[in-house]
């Protein structure tokens, strides 16, 4: 079984890489798109993302040495199978299997002649469940078998390829068996998946349904969201912090470079903010996630949108003030103490806010301003 420990531990650390990278750009299609993001979708996508390199690495890996490969006299003939069914001839020759003597059942089952194909069946049963539930509920195509089949067998000899290959080049040989039996039983694994959503597909829920959700999620503009659209508006300033320090020729090993870091940063949150929110309604984080700021009085927006970002921004320099005295000083408990105490009335405040109809934070109310989503075709299916 170690076998496949390996294999299934390569793609967990790999699909947590992954969710690194892919997951604020999956949040932004999604916000864009739909106006919120599907739990269930996610789980979906991620959990297929993590089965295919699951399929993948199992089919691959243990690599072997190259050095060691080379020494072998193997040739291609001898790491191809054409012959169709030979897991059937040796497991009854090889597994000691007697269908007279139940005393061999078990034991023909651990056999590795038995495993192996089996395991083959077993690899791409998931594949023709994924597949078939995105092709229907996703696409509404109309499912049909031998759509399965054509890409189930595709998938097995993509997996036969890489082996046959040497992985792609990599080695000067084929490093394991292209065998036809792979093929057939890999095939045949992803019709069993295609068989089982069939039968369970009724209780799944549709794209329809789940859009609909999600409009209905995007009506109130969740703190998730704003986080997002924050996080790459964070960046953007984040990095014209950079660009003007570089200017002024800071020096950053200096401890009032530090300093003036923070001010610079807190000064071009406030500009950023209060231009984008009074000419374009949003900034360009809030426009990625499908989100914009209106103010109850147009009249007086400039005045409403200028507070709000003092108060929010304010809010940011304590944050980083606190910071900056942390890694400063050496009587720093103090420091920690507050910045802690800080952000859990912060954490506190928006997690009763969230539980309120209107979920506006204070600097919200004192400025008599809210987001809300922008509305498109894509974000409400009604409109469709």
């Amino acid at each position: 079984m170690n076998t496949y420990y390996f294999p299934i531990q390569t793609a967990i650390i790999t699909v947590i890489l992954l969710a690194q990278f892919l997951t604020i750009p999956y949040a932004v299609f999604q916000y864009k798109k739909y106006g919120a993001v599907s739990f269930y979708k996610a789980f979906l996508l991620f959990s297929f993302v993590f089965y295919m390199l699951c399929a993948y690495y199992l089919v691959i890996l243990p690599l072997p040495s190259r050095e060691v490969l080379a020494q072998q006299n193997v040739s291609y003939a001898d790491m191809v199978n054409l012959v169709p069914f030979s897991f059937v001839i040796n497991f009854f020759s090889r597994s000691g299997f007697d269908p007279f003597n139940p005393s061999t059942f078990f034991p023909a089952l651990r056999s590795n002649v038995f495993i192996q194909p089996f395991f083959n069946v077993v690899l791409t049963i998931p594949f023709g469940m994924y597949f078939s539930y995105y092709l229907r509920g996703f696409l509404g195509k109309k499912l049909k078998l031998r759509t399965i089949v054509v890409f189930s067998f595709s998938l097995s000899l993509f997996f036969e390829l890489t082996q046959l290959s040497g992985l792609y080049g990599f080695y000067q040989r084929p490093y394991r068996v292209f065998d036809i039996d792979d093929l057939l039983l890999n095939t045949f694994g992803g019709v069993i998946g295609f068989l089982v959503y069939k039968r369970f597909s009724k209780y799944l829920p549709s794209r329809r349904k789940l859009e609909e959700r999600q409009f209905q999620k995007s009506l109130k503009v969740s703190y998730t969201r704003r986080a997002v659209a924050f996080l790459i508006d964070y960046t953007i300033v984040g990095v014209l912090t950079g660009v003007v320090e570089h200017l002024l020729g800071a020096n950053p090993q200096h401890e009032n470079t530090n300093l003036l870091h923070v001010f610079i940063f807190v000064a071009l949150l406030f500009v950023y903010y209060t231009i984008f929110q009074i000419y374009f309604s949003s900034t360009i984080g809030e426009k990625l996630v499908n989100i914009k700021l209106e103010v109850k009085s147009t009249k007086r927006r400039a005045n409403n949108v200028t507070l709000r970002a003092f108060l929010f921004v304010f809010l940011m320099l304590i944050s980083q003030l606190l910071r900056f005295f942390i890694e400063t000083t050496y009587e720093n408990g103090i420091y920690a103490l507050l910045y802690l105490m800080f952000h859990l009335l912060l954490a506190t405040h928006f997690l009763v806010v969230s539980r309120i109809k209107k979920n506006y934070v204070f600097y919200e109310r004192l400025s008599n301003t809210h987001y809300v989503t922008i509305k498109t075709k894509e974000t409400n299916p009604r409109l469709v």
